[in-house]
């Protein structure tokens, strides 16, 4: 639990507090406040990444555990100096933006709840792995990247960061992709037909279209 909050804290401070740092203006914007609690719930409800299982799951994850991460962080402070530079602020934009990051942390924690202990932080198909169809999983099967990719988008649309919305959409969906081609190969040889079967029958992220 220390080591989840310290990464929370941490991605938090990096992301929002540091680049907003010594602005009195954006101290009392709800924006900033808005974003960091979204980012220290969505982290804190996620298992941090051991050395130890970072190491074991080499092969199946081939980097994709802290490249999701550093691209995260960095959609975050490029959103945040946007923001800090002066953007013309929307109301349609602040709107949309806290519609993105409730809806998108609303469905990480959920996906997250639903998988209990099988979610991981890297590429991991255990010997005693079960295939997951309930909840959001009967119609997604990857909702808590789904999730994670609205709340992240929502913040920079939030801040009316528009070359930083640009940046999160092209840089994470591309991460998220690359992730979830490693996963998906990782449950086919764990699995095999039912997996074929339920990836058949389901959406990968947005029902009807991805």
């Amino acid at each position: 639990m220390i080591g989840r909050l310290l990464s929370a804290v941490s991605f938090a401070g990096l992301g929002y507090a540091l680049p907003l740092l010594g602005s009195a203006a954006l101290a009392h914007d709800f924006r900033p406040w808005l974003a960091m609690t979204s980012a220290c719930l969505l982290v804190f409800a996620q298992p941090t990444l051991s050395k130890e299982e970072a190491r074991a799951t080499r092969a199946r994850d081939r980097g994709s555990a802290p490249l999701i991460m550093a691209l995260s962080l960095v959609s975050q402070i490029a959103a945040s100096l946007e923001l800090r530079a002066g953007t013309a602020v929307s109301a349609g934009a602040v709107c949309g933006g806290v519609a993105l990051v409730l809806l998108g942390s609303a469905i990480r924690v959920a996906a997250i709840r639903t998988l209990g202990k099988a979610f991981t932080a890297s590429v991991r198909v255990d010997a005693d792995h079960r295939l997951v169809q309930h909840g959001l999983y009967r119609r997604l099967r990857h909702p808590s990247y789904l999730g994670a990719l609205l709340a992240l988008l929502g913040v920079p649309v939030l801040f009316s960061a528009w070359w930083a919305t640009a940046f999160t959409l092209l840089t994470m969906s591309f991460a998220y992709t690359l992730r979830i081609r490693l996963e998906e190969h990782a449950l086919l040889e764990r699995h095999g037909a039912a997996y074929r079967e339920y990836r058949a029958r389901t959406a990968m992220l947005i029902p009807g279209l991805w």
